[in-house]
């Protein structure tokens, strides 16, 4: 078993989204105590840093246990017994009450479900070897925040796998919505926009189409998201009025007032940390903590 994210994250979803410390050491204890001493630090490292990334500490009846993060847990083989709707790291969609459509409750085949772990994992070798096998997993949906394939891809800044999902898609027959929305109403260009993206933006538009005037559930276009970083080309590429700030107040108050109690605030999820929130990037919700656990 190969000591990487792929392996630890299946691990936890195939044991129900959550095990002890001395379970997961004991699966990965011949990976992480191989080699020579420099190497087996090495190895606490990685495996202490890959742990982090799919998984927190959380404490259960009195004893720690390692539980998936949120984005996963709709993956977790079995009941997924003890892990409540409020556990797990934030920013996901049903912490907000988002109630899932009759059409996403459909089990899915493993295949669209390995689909979507490997998509949300942006583990793209995996991702771009099912595309060839069936272009039509290109549409599935996360169940949580309605990203698709195109999504993560734009969220990662994976320009290559941009491509390849849309040209790919194409050839044989598929057709991917370039417009597609999130459960917060994002296009993959609003999410280029988030991240600062500019490259993906520029092929997003140029290379596929993309509408640059569609509004997410808060109102706003991708071009005001790009506040004062991005450059005047960028902004007249999505469409903003040169001279001025790419957010227009007057505007965004105009939608917020037609929309429904709490969607102008949806928008704040998938935002990057800035400013002087930075010092909290790192904090974990009450009850949780980073996995420490050799």
């Amino acid at each position: 078993m190969a000591l990487n994210q792929d392996t630890i994250l299946t691990f936890l979803l195939e044991h129900g989204g959550k095990v002890t410390n001395a379970e997961l050491l004991n699966c990965f204890k011949s990976q992480i105590h191989c080699g020579d001493p420099a190497g087996k630090q090495h190895n606490r490292d990685l495996f202490k840093k890959l742990v982090n990334s799919v998984a927190v500490v959380k404490q259960i009846d009195g004893v720690k246990f390692v539980v998936t993060k949120k984005r996963y847990r709709d993956f977790v083989k079995g009941d997924g017994e003890g892990l409540k709707s409020g556990d797990g790291d934030t920013g996901s969609q049903s912490s907000i009450g988002r109630k899932v459509e009759d059409s996403d409750s459909v089990p899915l085949d493993p295949i669209a479900h390995e689909w979507l772990v490997k998509c949300s994992a942006g583990m793209w070798r995996h991702v771009y070897g099912l595309l060839l096998l069936d272009t039509q997993l290109v549409n599935k949906r996360d169940f949580l925040s309605g990203f698709t394939a195109l999504h993560w891809a734009v969220k990662g800044g994976n320009g290559e796998m941009v491509r390849k999902i849309m040209d790919i898609s194409k050839s044989k027959g598929t057709c991917v919505d370039v417009n597609s929305k999130t459960h917060g109403g994002y296009t993959p260009l609003h999410i280029a926009a988030l991240h600062g993206h500019s490259d993906i933006i520029t092929l997003l538009v140029q290379g596929y189409g993309a509408r640059v005037n569609v509004r997410d559930n808060a109102g706003k276009k991708p071009y005001h998201y790009l506040g004062t970083c991005g450059t005047l080309e960028l902004k007249e590429l999505l469409g903003g009025r040169q001279g001025e700030h790419c957010r227009d107040p007057s505007e965004e108050e105009e939608y917020r007032v037609l929309l429904p109690k709490g969607l102008n605030t949806i928008s704040k999820l998938f935002q990057p940390h800035m400013g002087h929130r930075r010092k909290h990037r790192h904090q974990q919700p009450p009850g949780f903590a980073v996995w420490d656990g050799f």
